[in-house]
């Protein structure tokens, strides 16, 4: 297994273990090692992969973009994100093909052969005047210049963490982390941050209760919640106690980001008008 197989290897299980939750994950293994390929394996066996997530993930023929291309589409931004790579891809894409291309990029083999978006993205993440390779939104607010916004992750799961942090960080936000409830009261408190993104089931304390908790430490801070585990009920209290949004795992990175810009734009602009 080269250096790139390698790489690839463990952005799909921290990718996995993200999008689905690590029980989740290992299941998937579980099921993968007996029918098909372990997760080594999955490098020289793309298409089998990408077949079988669309088995056991419920991929049906009218299904466009569903978990499955979720999944994919987010192991593979990951991957360009590793590789200094710009992703720039709208919907689903072939999955066995594009990581092929990337892999071509990545060892200089054939890059005029790369029908993808692969351009080099120059980045210094360690100055506050970095700027994104993406467009500025129409009558975007300064603040949300990327590098500016700040955004607070709340979960228990490292891997969740790990990835999102990742993917937010390689948009351009500034993101930190806290695995329990108390740990991001505290660092509310301590720090100004323009978003927050709260997984529903934590070790401490439950996400409404956190919600609330929150409002009243930093009640002009965007707050979206999180959760594997959605229903009705727990949508409806999140909503309640101030969630600005309410997503459900797997959810697409360009969902996530969008909904993000939105509200932190829209309470940029009320602040303004006040």
């Amino acid at each position: 297994m080269d250096k790139f197989d390698e790489l690839l290897v463990k952005i799909i299980d921290e990718t996995t273990k993200y999008c689905l939750g690590e029980v989740n994950a290992l299941i998937l293994y579980d099921y993968l090692a007996k029918r098909s390929c372990s997760l080594d394996e999955i490098p020289e066996k793309l298409e089998v992969f990408s077949m079988e997530l669309r088995s056991i993930m419920g991929f049906g023929p009218r299904q466009v973009y569903g978990a499955a291309s979720i999944l994919e589409e987010t192991i593979a931004q990951a991957l360009c994100l590793k590789l200094k790579l710009l992703y720039d891809e709208n919907g689903p894409i072939v999955f066995a093909d594009y990581i092929r291309k990337l892999k071509r990029a990545y060892c200089q083999e054939s890059k005029e052969d790369v029908c993808i978006n692969v351009e080099k993205v120059h980045r210094d993440k360690t100055s506050s005047t970095d700027e994104s390779p993406r467009a500025e939104h129409d009558g975007g607010d300064e603040a949300l210049k990327k590098g500016k916004a700040k955004i607070l992750m709340v979960d228990d799961d490292e891997h969740i963490c790990r990835v999102m942090s990742l993917i937010l960080e390689g948009e351009g936000f500034e993101v930190e982390t806290a695995y329990t409830g108390e740990e991001a009261i505290k660092k509310s408190k301590r720090k100004v941050y323009d978003a927050a993104i709260l997984d529903v089931r934590l070790p401490d304390i439950v996400g409404t209760k956190l919600l609330k908790a929150m409002r009243e430490t930093s009640p002009k801070m965007v707050k979206i919640m999180l959760t594997g585990y959605p229903n009705l009920q727990n949508a409806v209290d999140s909503l309640n106690f101030g969630a600005d949004a309410y997503l459900t795992k797997p959810v697409s990175n360009k969902v996530l980001i969008e909904t993000l810009e939105k509200l932190i734009k829209n309470t940029k602009l009320e602040e303004k008008e006040t």
